[in-house]
């Protein structure tokens, strides 16, 4: 398999005109990936406790979730660690190598395409639960599969782009990981997995949602006959989901549709495809990076359930530490402790046989 790569586009795309514009540029990455990393971390540890917290993995909702949260932190602790080295250095990193730049891309695209695919499954579940509740919904069983299936997926769609990813060092002695290969078979094939595992799934679930919101909306409209508290919060709760579902779509379109532009145009071989530390590089991976805090802060900001459910963990786990300290506070030995508390002791059974004896 020959890899072919524009030498062009390396220097143009990596390469940044002055070391001045390169630290700014590594200052920005720097932060906002930092911070995505501190939000998303927590986020999607909260998530992951509040599913697991009482058992809900049973729930075929709570499993999807799951399945994003895993997903999610696996982007956060690969990629970004990875990429803010490479910035630093305006380099891929040494020690990584061919094998460590075919392992991130392939986990990184593991990841995205089981984040996409259980984001379709997720919604033809609730267009089950919203649009047909009368029919038989999804089952436990079946959405257990459909996790299955979105990791088996990403694993083949992501082998191929491993694949396709070669080192390359340019003019100046840096080197850059990135898609290299240019009709071929290899090539071929990745365009065809990334349509089908990515754009297909991401255009269904967006036509879906769109659906779902409208008919929720429809349902959230208050009747002026039906005035009970039941269905007005149940109207409310239609108007909740509607928001979160609206989210969900934008946070899509917004984060992930640049990077899947970007994924197919690399896979096709066009010469003019952004460099991973080029300005529009940078903003169309962060942007990647960002959708790791759709799911949880949706939760979070708009799903008082769930609130309430991460202040109880934080209340189990503020009196689990205050008990804790009490605990370890009465068992604290100071210098010379043992000495005074041989005394005591000797002294308290001395007064005890004294009365013991003076009973008798």
């Amino acid at each position: 398999m020959d890899l072919v790569w524009n030498e062009t586009n390396i220097s143009s795309g990596n390469h940044s005109p002055n070391l001045g514009e390169r630290s700014a540029d590594h200052i920005i990455r720097s932060i906002w990936l930092s911070v995505v990393f501190a939000f998303g971390t927590v986020g999607n540890v909260l998530l992951f406790s509040v599913i697991l917290r009482k058992g809900r993995i049973t729930n075929v909702t709570n499993l999807f979730n799951l399945n994003l949260a895993i997903a999610d932190l696996v982007r956060i602790f690969l990629f970004i660690p990875v990429y803010l080295f490479y910035s630093a250095y305006d380099s891929w990193p040494v020690e990584l190598d061919l094998a460590g730049c075919k392992s991130v891309f392939l986990i990184l695209q593991n990841s995205l395409t089981v984040s996409i695919l259980t984001l379709l499954f997720m919604s033809i579940e609730r267009f089950r639960a919203v649009v047909h509740p009368l029919k038989k919904q999804m089952s436990i069983r079946v959405a257990r599969c459909l996790v299955v299936v979105s990791w088996f997926l990403g694993f083949i769609a992501s082998v191929w782009y491993s694949i396709a990813v070669t080192l390359v060092t340019n003019d100046d002695g840096h080197t850059h990981c990135q898609p290299g290969s240019k009709g071929t078979f290899v090539t071929t094939s990745l365009l065809l997995l990334i349509l089908g595992t990515q754009w297909l799934p991401g255009a269904a679930f967006t036509i879906t949602y769109m659906r779902i919101i409208l008919k929720l909306r429809r349902d959230g409209v208050i009747k002026p006959s039906d005035v009970s508290q039941s269905s007005q919060n149940r109207h409310r709760r239609n108007l909740r989901a509607a928001r979160i579902l609206v989210i969900e779509v934008l946070f899509f379109l917004g984060c992930l549709y640049p990077f899947y532009h970007y994924s197919l145009a690399t896979a096709m071989g066009d010469g003019e495809s952004p460099g991973l530390l080029s300005r529009e590089g940078t903003v169309i991976f962060c942007m990647m990076i960002t959708f790791s805090l759709t799911n949880p802060f949706c939760h979070i900001l708009l799903n008082s359930e769930f609130r309430e459910d991460v202040r109880r963990i934080f209340q189990q786990i503020k009196s689990g530490l205050g008990n804790r300290t009490i605990r370890n506070w009465s068992e604290i030995h100071l210098p010379g402790w043992h000495v005074h508390r041989d005394k005591e002791t000797s002294g308290q059974n001395e007064e005890r046989h004294n009365t013991t004896g003076s009973g008798k």
